[in-house]
């Protein structure tokens, strides 16, 4: 169509054919420079630049590791199910869109999506060299012709062959060609940005295939608009006669510049623009998926962050969903048998919704909800097995025996076993060898009363840590241990290693193992993950005196209480009643007798079930002390059962308000000490 404006005057297609065809040509570079403008401004920005990565970055570590965006049902983080391309995802789509373009266009050159964009920049350098190389050959064509008056005449063959063309008529050509190589290089440099920044795979060949059709605009109005009569003059005029150009043995330069061209422009397109463009791809990628993504975040109330591992999202991560799933279902069509009407809008938000673990344990009994299938408890096994069923992801299991297994687990599974299944697991026992009994970690409330008034409280004798090694309790808490202290979270291979020597030397493992020792007795531990303190049963009821029952203190801080005492004693022994202490297990509300002074000065009382009163915590001349203090360990600062914070060194009050650690935890309580006799106490 370019080519036909050198028909432009000629008689045979009239004044009315010449004036069509010269309004096709400028209608045809108006269409083609408006395409170019709009590429050039809408489909060349780079859609990976610092913004788009600063604002990815800004959402990873805001939202997509934030605790507000957890799945409750899966227990997986957002980044975790936005980079599984999670289809059912209510929030940040955007990114995850992108995030799935990256992954499977690829950022190696060797990668579908590099490859396939190579191969169309090649293409569509082909195509644009073969556009110049048409404009660039007619003009050189031009050079050749006679100038003077323009004549076309017919050959013998009935072709039209041209003379000499009239400068006008020359310069009108080559200012037409003149514009179809401007238009072809500009739609050529925007089409390599074009095809470089396409962000998916799948639009990739389309776009090329765009490109190549805005380049035969002018084919196709020449095809439909212009007269027969023009289209049989174009069809019959000869080619315009020109020089051949320089060669190598028959190969002419300009074939093989058009052969290898476009080759080497491709290379300098990969070098300069495709090959920094796959390294922004994968920056975005790290900045959406990146490193370690299965965990959240959360900030306390001083500022703090805190975080938390979260499951790793899967397929059949699905299936956690099924209960919640199919209840929604059955509402949907009436059927309510699988969920708890809730009576106001209300509660629904701020009681259902807002509900802990935590909380929900001190609502509940300790009972296998198996063995008590009662609907109006809120407790209806058929439920309870659809919840654990999805979040063990096993849809075999029927009974609190079959979910046995999962009872020691930390993560969502064991939360739901040791909540709808708590006898089984051994919330209320020790002989499952479970120490994970808090009501934050799935068992009521009321199996921690249990298991407190069930487990045998051995005396504060020696024999009692020798022959601990043959009791069951001793053997499950020791295999209890291993296994809690092996999973992500808890992880601690010291306490692991110390659980097996358990098993062979008994108590004597835990008073030789110094602070490990220690952290058995407390039921407390940091863990070699993570700096959060980890809460689990203690082994004190097990192995009282490694424990230090006797006031000896923890193991790898044991002192002889007698040679911290000040042995000037008096021959009259003070014995204080202490009245108004929370019932417990292990009852408080005794009598103490006077034993003795530690090393401040301060008076020590000490009850027949071992526990003692003394002015602490660190009894040292120097220790600073600043309360009384009730503790089965003198003068130790891991553990205790009351104190009052007090400047009165020389005894305790008679009446005060003490903490107490009690059932329900620690309370206030109004505590009496009176002196009821006056004896003489030989040790």
């Amino acid at each position: 169509a370019w080519d036909a404006a050198i028909c432009i005057g000629h008689p045979s297609i009239g004044a009315g054919g010449s004036c069509l065809l010269g309004f096709l040509i400028l209608l045809n570079t108006c269409i083609q420079l408006v395409f170019c403008n709009i590429v050039r401004n809408s489909f060349t920005q780079n859609p990976y630049d610092s913004d788009t990565l600063t604002a990815l970055k800004w959402w990873r570590t805001g939202e997509a590791q934030s605790v507000d965006r957890v799945d409750l049902t899966t227990q997986t983080s957002l980044a975790s199910r936005v980079c599984h391309f999670y289809e059912a995802i209510p929030v940040s789509a955007e990114q995850m869109t992108m995030a799935n373009d990256v992954e499977h266009y690829g950022w190696m050159l060797n990668d579908s999506g590099p490859v396939l964009c190579m191969l169309a920049l090649t293409c569509w350098l082909l195509i644009i060299m073969s556009e110049v190389n048409k404009g660039l050959r007619f003009g050189k064509a031009m050079l050749h012709i006679t100038k003077g008056r323009t004549v076309i005449l017919q050959d013998e063959e009935g072709g039209m062959v041209v003379q000499s063309l009239a400068l006008g008529h020359m310069l009108g050509m080559v200012a037409v060609q003149g514009i179809r190589l401007g238009i072809a290089v500009a739609l050529g440099l925007y089409g390599v940005e074009y095809l470089v920044y396409t962000t998916s795979i799948k639009d990739l060949l389309l776009n090329a295939v765009a490109l190549e059709f805005i380049l035969t605009i002018d084919e196709t109005l020449f095809e439909l608009a212009v007269t027969s009569q023009v289209k049989i003059f174009v069809a019959r005029l000869k080619p315009l006669q020109m020089r051949r150009g320089p060669g190598w043995r028959g190969a002419d330069l300009s074939a093989i510049m058009m052969t290898f061209g476009p080759m080497a422009c491709c290379l300098l397109v990969v070098a300069l623009r495709l090959q920094p463009a796959l390294e922004e791809r994968k920056a975005a990628w790290d900045a959406v998926c990146g490193g370690q993504r299965h965990f959240a975040v959360a900030t306390d109330g001083l500022g703090r962050m805190h975080w938390s591992r979260t499951e790793k999202y899967t397929d059949n991560l699905d299936e956690k969903q099924g209960y919640a799933r199919a209840a929604v279902d059955a509402i949907i069509w009436n059927g309510t048998d699988t969920a708890i009407y809730t009576l106001t809008l209300d509660n629904l938000i701020h009681r259902v919704r807002e509900q802990t673990i935590d909380q929900a344990g001190v609502l509940t009994d300790c009972v296998d909800a198996d063995a008590n299938d009662d609907a109006s408890t809120g407790m209806d096994w058929a439920m309870g097995k659809a919840i654990l069923r999805a979040a063990t992801m096993n849809r075999t299991l029927a009974s609190c025996d079959d979910f046995r297994p999962y009872c020691f687990s930390i993560d969502m599974e064991g939360v739901r076993a040791r909540q709808w299944c708590p006898v089984t697991c051994g919330c209320a026992s020790m002989r499952e060898g479970l120490l994970l009994d808090g009501p934050s970690l799935g068992c009521p409330k009321s199996c921690q009363e249990q298991f407190q008034s069930s487990v045998h409280t051995h005396p504060c004798t020696p024999t009692v840590d020798t022959n601990v090694s043959i009791q069951s309790d001793f053997r499950a808490y020791c295999n209890g241990l291993t296994t809690l202290f092996d999973q992500p979270g808890f992880k601690n291979a010291q306490l692991v290693e110390l659980g097996g020597r358990m098993l062979e030397q008994g108590c004597q493992a835990v008073l030789d193992a110094g602070y490990l020792g220690a952290a058995l007795c407390k039921g407390q531990t940091f863990t070699t993950q993570s700096t959060e303190e980890r809460q689990f049963r203690s082994v004190e009821k097990l192995c009282p005196v490694a424990c230090g029952c006797d006031g000896s203190g923890l193991p790898g801080a044991k002192r002889n209480w007698l040679q911290l005492s000040q042995l000037s004693q008096p021959t009259a022994k003070k014995v204080l009643q202490m009245r108004g202490a929370c019932k417990r297990a292990m009852p408080l509300n005794l009598d103490y007798f006077y034993m003795g002074r530690t090393e401040n000065g301060s008076p020590m009382f000490r009850s027949p079930s071992a526990d003692f009163l003394y002015y602490g915590p660190d009894c040292s001349a120097n220790g600073g002390a600043r309360r009384w203090t009730i503790s089965p360990a003198l003068c130790n600062e891991g553990y205790y059962d009351g104190y009052l914070v007090s400047n009165q060194s020389s005894s305790p009050p008679e009446t005060g308000i003490w903490y107490m650690r009690c059932p329900d935890g620690w309370e206030k309580v109004n505590l009496t000490l009176s002196v009821v006799v006056q004896v003489n106490l030989t040790l």
